[in-house]
C-alpha cells in the first residue's frame, strides 16, 4: 500500500472561504533514479533502458507535435496537445453596444499551446484503493493519529464539502508544473 502525505490548508479568498487537504510531495524522482529503480531485480542494463525510453519519448513528442493523443504505458497516462484561445463578449467602448463573441474572432496565431496529460480512470481507481494518506505539519512531520474525521461530529450537522475544487477525478492537464512548491530534495532509499 502506498503512503502519501497531506496537510490542511485554508483558503481565505473573499466569498470563497474553505479548508481543504493538500498533497505534500515526498520528493522528486529524477529520470535516472526512476531507471535505477525500474532495473533493480531485473537483468536489464540501466543504459539500455535509458536509451530505449529516450527513443520512445522522442517518438511520443513527435506524434504529439502532429496532433496525436499518445498513450504512455498500458492504462496509465495519455499526453495530448492543448490549445488555449478565446474571445469573450464585450461592450464596444465607442458605441456602448454589447458585442457577442463569434468563432471568426478567435485568433489562433496568438493562441497558447501546451501539452496536456490525463490519467486513466482504471489507474486512478487503483491508486484510490491502494493509497493511504497521512497528515503532516508544515515541516513534513507526521501528526499523531487524530479522531476519525469521517464520524458525525457532536453538536450538529457539519457536513464537509468539496474543499478547493481539487477533486481531480484522476485527470488533469497542463505544462507539467503542479504548483506544489516541491524543491526536489526528497529522500529516496535504494
Amino acid at each position: 500500500m502506498g503512503k502519501c502525505k497531506c496537510t490542511i490548508r485554508e483558503n481565505n479568498a473573499v466569498g470563497k472561504h474553505s479548508v481543504y487537504a493538500s498533497y505534500v510531495p515526498s520528493g522528486t524522482l529524477s529520470f535516472d533514479d526512476a531507471i535505477k529503480f525500474a532495473c533493480k531485480g531485473t537483468d536489464i542494463e540501466q543504459s539500455a533502458m535509458r536509451r530505449d525510453i529516450v527513443e520512445f519519448m522522442r517518438t511520443v513528442q513527435d506524434f504529439a507535435l502532429m496532433g496525436y493523443r499518445v498513450a504512455l504505458g498500458d492504462k496509465f497516462l495519455t499526453v495530448y496537445p492543448v490549445v488555449s484561445a478565446s474571445v469573450k463578449d464585450y461592450v464596444d467602448p465607442k458605441t456602448g453596444e454589447p458585442v457577442v463573441a463569434t468563432a471568426d474572432m478567435v485568433n489562433l496565431r496568438s493562441a497558447k499551446s501546451r501539452l496536456g496529460c490525463s490519467v486513466s480512470s482504471a489507474f486512478s481507481k487503483k491508486f484510490d484503493a491502494e493509497v493511504s494518506w497521512v497528515r503532516v505539519d508544515d515541516k513534513g512531520q507526521e501528526l499523531p493519529d487524530e479522531e476519525d474525521i469521517t464520524e458525525e461530529p457532536e453538536g450538529g450537522d457539519q457536513t464537509p464539502t468539496g474543499g478547493d475544487g481539487n477533486d481531480g477525478e484522476g485527470q488533469g492537464s497542463g505544462s507539467g508544473d503542479n504548483g506544489s512548491g516541491d524543491d526536489g530534495n526528497g529522500d529516496l532509499e535504494g
